[in-house]
């Protein structure tokens, strides 16, 4: 097997404290996701905070699960900048990005598909 790079493990331990964190938290990190892009969503979709019915609930812990492992494939792509000499300001930007765009999507997807429930 090959060694991990510290960017990954570094990802790996980020990923894994906030899978107990959400799990601990009833969703909390699907929640603190869900703000974080709610700026953009907001363009285009109602708030998440106008949210309500029986869905919410179990879609913010499997939301924050989701969130939680994007932080894995991210530090492999920072890993992958590494090895090609992109400076580090850069590959913290990609590496936002790699997290960011993802949560972006799930959101609205979540958001569009439960938009009968959702406070206009």
């Amino acid at each position: 097997m090959a060694k991990l790079s510290k960017s990954v493990k570094v990802s790996l331990i980020i990923s894994g404290g906030l899978l107990v964190l959400n799990f601990i938290g009833m969703g909390i990190v699907g929640a603190i996701f869900a703000m974080v892009v709610s700026p953009i969503t907001n363009l285009y979709l109602p708030h998440f905070n106008d949210m309500h019915g029986d869905w919410v609930w179990p879609t913010m812990i499997m939301a924050g699960f989701f969130s939680a492992l994007l932080f894995i494939p991210a530090g492999m792509l920072n890993s992958y900048l590494i090895k090609k000499a992109i400076n580090k300001f850069l590959r913290m930007v990609i590496y936002s990005l790699a997290i960011y765009i993802p949560n972006l999507l799930l959101w609205s997807v979540i958001l569009w598909t439960h938009l009968d429930s959702v406070k206009s």
